[in-house]
C-alpha cells in the first residue's frame, strides 16, 4: 500500500511538473494603410522578470525569434522585413556575443500587399526563446489577423475619342468670316 501511495505522489508531481508556462502575451491589430496595403502589429506583453529574444539576436547566441507568415507570396507579399522596437543590449559571458531582447513588451510591425481580393485573414506562426535567471523556454505562437473587405477596382477601359477631321467645315466658315 505504501509503494502505491509513493507512486501516485511521484506521477502527480510529475504531471505538475509539465504545465505549459506562456510568459507571453500576443495581441495583433490590423491597419489600412491603402486599398491592398496593410501593416499587420504584434503587441507582445512579457511577464516580469522574462524576456524575449530578438528577431535580430546574432550567430552564435540565444535562439532569435522568427515570424513565418503562411500563404505569403500566394495570397499576399511582404513588404520589406518585420520591423521592432527598441531592445535591450547585453554581452553574453555564455555565448560570448551580444544578445538583443525585450523586457516587459515588445512591438513587431509587417507591411504586406494583398494580391488576393478574397483573403480574409492572415495566419503568423512565431518561435523563439525566453528567458529568466539563466532558464530558457521556448515561445511559440499562432497569431491571426483579420482582414476587412478588400474591395476590388474595376479597370475602365481606355476609350478612345474619335477625331474628325473639320477642315472642310473650318474653310467654309473662314470664307463666311472673310467677306
Amino acid at each position: 500500500m505504501k509503494k502505491l501511495l509513493i507512486a501516485f505522489v511521484l506521477l502527480f508531481s510529475f504531471v505538475g511538473q509539465s504545465q505549459i508556462i506562456d510568459v507571453v502575451k500576443w495581441k495583433t491589430k490590423v491597419v489600412q494603410k491603402s486599398n491592398t496595403d496593410f501593416e499587420l502589429i504584434m503587441d507582445a506583453k512579457i511577464e516580469f522578470g522574462w524576456h524575449l529574444y530578438s528577431q535580430n539576436t546574432p550567430d552564435g547566441g540565444s535562439q532569435p525569434l522568427t515570424f513565418t507568415f503562411k500563404n505569403s507570396g500566394k495570397d499576399y507579399q511582404l513588404v520589406g522585413k518585420t520591423k521592432e522596437g527598441a531592445y535591450k543590449k547585453e554581452y553574453s559571458d555564455i555565448f560570448e556575443v551580444d544578445e538583443y531582447y525585450f523586457v516587459g513588451s515588445a512591438q513587431f510591425k509587417q507591411i504586406i500587399k494583398v494580391t488576393n481580393p478574397n483573403v480574409k485573414e492572415i495566419k503568423v506562426y512565431l518561435e523563439g526563446q525566453t528567458c529568466i535567471d539563466g532558464k530558457c523556454i521556448q515561445e511559440e505562437d499562432n497569431l491571426t489577423f483579420k482582414l476587412p473587405e478588400i474591395k476590388v477596382e474595376e479597370k475602365i477601359e481606355d476609350k478612345k475619342e474619335e477625331i474628325v477631321p473639320v477642315v472642310k467645315e473650318e474653310k467654309k466658315m473662314m470664307k463666311e468670316l472673310v467677306k
